[in-house]
């Protein structure tokens, strides 16, 4: 090892912890030097699935020195909440393991669990509003205590949210300057009439880079159409995901309140599959740029395609590490 130049070394490390972070936590047990050079790009990339490791990792991240701080690229998943689950002496708690700069609490290389397998008790009693409330607010405080640490580098950021109250993006996530790609899927697990969020004011420009955006689950109720929303949040956006229930089914029109104010390029659509191959859908599709983008149609290059949909927590996850990666993850 010695042989080879550490430049060539900090060019490999920054290549290979790529992943969803089990890379940078096995390059630190290989040996002292390779956990000395590996530092830096350790927490490039993460992926974590439960609410202890989002705690774990802040914790973790806040004692390390700014320079080894630099999270480039962050999936999280916050999963269904059971009473049987809330332990508060763990909430918070990180493991130091054996390095010298910390080891989050769960292993990557462990199977992940299926959020259904951890709600597999059907007749478990509903959880009272008390603790609702509590598993917000804990979610809420880590969610953004760490997206404001790695706010500085974060550049690619998937998050599936489940929470017991609809939520405004802006209760979400922190202003991140620097942030240009964003998937974000959000539903409730509580019973409630008020499934969409919703405010009288206009949302605030959170994300000034952004260039694409994915949105999945619930939509925000308010006195704006989707276009001024998406000019106001990400004025630079180009490529948006969006899914296919913004068209009508019969006569495949555009509502008005999707009309595209946006500086958006490219837009897919996602639905199932069974109605991805519908001949209408597919006869409509060269109609749709002006149907979303009115007279501002004119003149524009405007890409429009349809995909399949996609639920599933561990699908969205897939397709982070495959933009990780370098792939095209939900982009294709």
């Amino acid at each position: 090892m010695e042989r080879v130049p550490v430049e060539l070394w900090l060019h490999v490390f920054s290549i290979t912890c790529s992943d969803d972070g089990r890379t940078g936590r096995s390059l630190s047990m290989v040996s002292r030097r390779v956990n000395e050079l590996s530092k830096p790009f350790k927490y490039q990339s993460i992926a974590v699935d439960k609410l202890s490791n989002i705690a774990a990792l802040n914790e973790i991240l806040q004692n390390l020195p700014v320079e080894f701080r630099g999270m480039q690229k962050l999936f999280v998943h916050v999963p269904e909440f059971s009473p049987n689950d809330w332990d508060d002496d763990s909430v918070g708690r990180m493991s130091t393991g054996s390095s010298d700069d910390g080891q989050m609490e769960y292993d990557a290389q462990e199977k992940v669990q299926d959020e259904e397998e951890s709600m597999s008790d059907s007749d478990e009693e509903p959880v009272p509003e008390e603790d609702q409330s509590r598993a917000d607010e804990q979610a809420i405080q880590d969610i953004q205590r760490l997206l404001t640490l790695v706010s500085p580098t974060l550049t690619i950021l998937s998050l599936f949210w489940r929470s017991f109250e609809p939520m405004l993006i802006e209760e979400i996530l922190p202003p991140l300057p620097h942030l240009q790609e964003l998937c974000l899927f959000r539903t409730v697990m509580a019973n409630t009439e008020e499934l969409e969020p919703s405010t009288e004011e206009k949302v605030p420009t959170l994300l000034p880079s952004l260039i694409r955006l994915h949105l999945g689950g619930l939509r925000e109720d308010r006195p704006m159409t989707f276009g001024q929303f998406l000019l106001d949040l990400s004025p630079s956006l180009r490529e948006l995901r969006i899914p296919m229930h913004v068209i009508a089914d019969d006569s495949q029109e555009v509502p008005e309140y999707w009309r595209l104010s946006s500086t958006a390029t490219r837009v897919l659509l996602e639905g199932a599959p069974s109605t991805l191959a519908t001949s209408s859908l597919q006869a409509a599709i060269p109609t749709l740029p002006r149907k979303f983008f009115g007279e501002k149609a004119e003149g524009r290059t405007v890409e429009i395609d349809v995909v399949n949909e996609a639920f599933h927590w561990k699908e969205w996850r897939r397709r982070w590490v495959s933009r990780a990666e370098g792939g095209c993850g939900c982009w294709c």
